[in-house]
């Protein structure tokens, strides 16, 4: 099994070799997958968040504690963690633009 350092040594040299569209889709997945810190945007941890790491790793998302949270609350989809971010009470941030672009990539919506 490779280290963390062998893997980030791999993305890294990766990054260095793909186009700009695919780089740019990576490191938008990548950036969304922690989820927003400001306070009041808690919630979009379950509606976005969650969703992306589903979407982005299936595999390993089973373990992560957003799994019981979302899935007991709604069922999660691309549409829905969208749709929870371009509402007039969630503040354009940072992280929503991340998370947006994810999202959109991460459904092949992005041209």
């Amino acid at each position: 099994m490779k280290t963390a350092y062998e893997i980030l040594d791999e993305l890294d040299n990766w990054f260095m070799e793909a186009d700009l569209n695919q780089a740019t889709q990576l490191w938008a997945i990548l950036t969304a997958l922690r989820g927003p810190d400001q306070p009041g945007l808690e919630s979009l941890k379950t509606t976005t968040t969650a969703v992306i790491r589903a979407k982005a790793l299936p595999k390993t998302f089973k373990y992560s504690h957003l799994t019981t949270a979302a899935n007991s609350n709604y069922r999660l989809t691309i549409q829905k963690a969208i749709d929870s971010i371009i509402t007039p009470t969630v503040p354009q941030t940072h992280f929503t633009a991340h998370a947006l672009w994810a999202l959109e990539f991460l459904t092949g919506r992005a041209t």
